[in-house]
């Protein structure tokens, strides 16, 4: 299958489980757009993107040691 043809959510489970990559955004562009009640052009949204990225590095390590801890304490 093509990558044109798979859903999102094809996608990100494809990453997560076939090249163990865990892929953190559950957030589509009109998602951000709607919720947040704004409207970027697609210059403004590729640089957006690209700024989203590297500000979740700020606060992976903490996040993800929430998730294990819950995951941990149900498991």
């Amino acid at each position: 299958m093509e990558i044109k043809e798979m859903s999102n959510w094809e996608i990100l489970t494809y990453l997560r489980l076939e090249r163990n990559w865990m892929v953190q955004s559950h957030y589509s562009r009109e998602d951000i757009e709607e919720l947040y009640e704004l409207k970027f052009t697609d210059d403004e949204w590729s640089e957006f993107t690209e700024f989203a990225c590297d500000s979740f590095e700020n606060f992976s390590e903490g996040i993800m040691s929430s998730i294990i801890e819950c995951w941990n304490e149900n498991n």
